[in-house]
């Protein structure tokens, strides 16, 4: 059974609160910026905060799909996630520096090295204020990711109520 369209009652008109016919829809889950994506960092930002879902998440990638960074809201807590080679010392010393000027120290610090794996995976909580969030994560992707102020940027929006 088809939860849009009723064949008992049907009609042109909109469900009660709606205005257009976006409001029915859901939002993409992957939205494409080709150009001018930081300037819609804060507003994927803004969407965390404004789902009533348990857990949500954006994640932040260049158009190339070589970097990224996760943003997720799990129970009013905003957290971003960087993965780092750690191969690339000088990479890592600047994910590093960048926080740690912030005065923003890691929730989990996972180094994969000990595994033999030249990965590591930090967890920084974020500020509930959008603005310094976007600001913060700006900065990550263009001065340690050496990404443009005007380059495009693909967002991966999810949602999920499950515990």
């Amino acid at each position: 059974m088809n939860e849009f369209v009723n064949f008992q009652n049907r009609s042109i008109e909109l469900p009660a609160g709606c205005k257009d016919l976006i409001d029915v829809l859901p939002p993409p889950r992957e939205v494409r910026m080709p150009v001018e994506g930081f300037a819609h960092v804060e507003r994927y930002l803004s969407r965390l905060f404004q789902s009533a879902a348990k857990r949500r998440s954006v994640v932040i990638w260049s158009l190339d799909y070589q970097e990224h960074v996760r943003v997720s809201n799990r129970d009013g807590l905003l957290t971003l996630m960087v993965l780092v080679d750690t191969q690339d010392a000088i990479r890592e010393q600047a994910v590093l520096r960048l926080f740690r000027e912030a005065g923003i120290p890691p929730l989990r610090d996972e180094d994969g090295r000990g595994d033999g794996i030249p990965l590591r995976v930090l967890f920084y909580p974020l500020s509930a204020s959008v603005p310094e969030s976007a600001a913060l994560i700006r900065s990550l992707l263009q001065s340690v990711y050496g990404i443009a102020h005007d380059a495009g940027l693909l967002f991966h929006y999810h949602e999920r109520d499950a515990a």
